[in-house]
């Protein structure tokens, strides 16, 4: 696999990272298609006379199977960009998401949503422009040392220790300390931060096992220990990452979830990635386009999720009240005194997970946030499809109007 992307690269004259960013992006792509292909499937399946189960659905089985394709191009490109280029990338996700849900589901694309994906897509732009290449060794015996003595080194183990004694202690303090009083969603808060935290140990473990992988030849994997530390950590890190994200969602608002999750998630796989190996650019102006970049990458994912949130729960809502909905952070008093039961009929609690089933009059108007086009983006992520929670299947279950069947 390494020499055919060298000779690739010797062939076509384009640069291994290059070629990384291109793989990354189609993979992106199809992610989001096959996320998409599953919602259309679920979404035909409800209306349908005779509701078949979910991996019986034909489009179903098309969008699986092209997400796990996509899943395997993402693990190559890893070996073929830095980590800092195709973490930004994944913020593509979102802009491939919408589109693909406004071509196939029918969904509604506003004007506030297509600034937000130029601004992502800008922000990306920035970050690859000024990220530094650095060339591997070219002596065969020292690529598996490149690749996993910097997880071994004193300042990374140190480092992701004091990370996790930090998270720790967070869950430590009880959710209804006086001293949270004024943040509510404290616990969600937390969960949160696990999952993004096990995502950027996940995403960087796994760029290691595609780097050892691909040069099979020379690594040979299977006679050293450390290639299997590296395996079952990023195993372990993705679990986590899926555990925790799925926590945060059934005691939180997904108004305040799934941007979190994204923002934090981006920066702990940009910082973990910087902790292994320095990919910062050199000069003072490189860096501040470099810094610019990132910044305003987290800025227009927290506002594509919110508006789109805002959106999906106020299908015809100006565009000042989208704006004011994404522009104030929840746990804010104008924040939950709008959301609490008296101003609002149908909240994001009430969403995430209903008490008692939803009319079809009222499904018409205004979806619940579970099948959102934001959860369906942060199941990409996790690495999951819609129906991955198995507490909530069953909670649907139980909540099912009696004599209806289906998925």
């Amino acid at each position: 696999m390494a020499h055919a992307i060298r000779q690739l690269e010797e062939d076509m004259s384009v640069p291994i990272w290059l070629w990384g960013i291109l793989v990354c992006i189609f993979a992106t792509a199809l992610t989001a298609l096959g996320l998409v292909l599953q919602k259309l499937s679920h979404t035909r399946n409800e209306h349908s006379e005779k509701p078949i189960v979910y991996y019986r659905q034909p489009w179903w089985l098309i969008g699986l199977s092209i997400f796990l394709i996509s899943q395997v191009l993402n693990l190559i490109s890893m070996s073929m960009a830095p980590q800092v280029m195709l973490s930004c990338l994944g913020a593509t996700a979102l802009i491939f998401n919408t589109v693909f849900a406004s071509l196939i589901l029918g969904e509604e694309l506003h004007g506030m949503e297509v600034g937000c994906m130029v601004g992502i897509a800008c922000s990306v732009v920035m970050v690859i422009a000024t990220t530094p290449v650095i060339a591997a060794t070219s002596a065969p015996e020292l690529i598996l040392h490149e690749i996993v003595d910097p997880l071994f080194e004193v300042h990374f183990i140190v480092m992701t220790g004091c990370l996790f004694a930090l998270l720790v202690l967070m869950r430590c303090i009880p959710a209804d300390s006086p001293m949270l009083a004024d943040f509510p969603e404290y616990e969600a808060a937390t969960w949160t931060m696990w999952s993004a935290v096990s995502s950027g140990f996940a995403v960087n473990f796994f760029k290691a096992t595609s780097e050892i992988t691909v040069n099979w030849h020379v690594t040979r994997p299977l006679h050293h220990w450390q290639c299997y530390f590296v395996l079952l950590g990023a195993i372990f890190f993705g679990i986590c990452q899926i555990h925790y994200l799925n926590r945060a969602l059934n005691v939180g608002r997904a108004m305040m979830v799934v941007p979190t999750y994204f923002s934090l998630g981006l920066l702990a796989q940009l910082g973990i990635s910087e902790a292994i190996v320095l990919d910062i650019p050199t000069t003072i102006g490189g860096r501040l386009v470099f810094a610019c970049g990132v910044l305003s990458a987290l800025v227009f994912i927290v506002l594509l999720v919110r508006s789109k949130i805002a959106y999906e729960q106020q299908p015809d809502a100006e565009l000042s009240e989208v704006l004011e909905k994404a522009l104030v952070w929840p746990g804010s008093p104008m924040l939950m005194a709008e959301s609490s039961p008296k101003n609002s009929i149908c909240t994001e609690t009430s969403a995430l997970l209903p008490k008692s089933p939803p009319e079809k009059r009222q499904f018409a108007h205004a979806q619940p946030i579970a099948r959102s086009c934001a959860w369906r983006v942060a199941h990409a992520a996790a690495g999951l499809s819609r129906l991955a929670c198995p507490r909530v299947r069953q909670r649907r279950r139980r909540d099912r109007p009696a004599g209806r069947v289906g998925s």
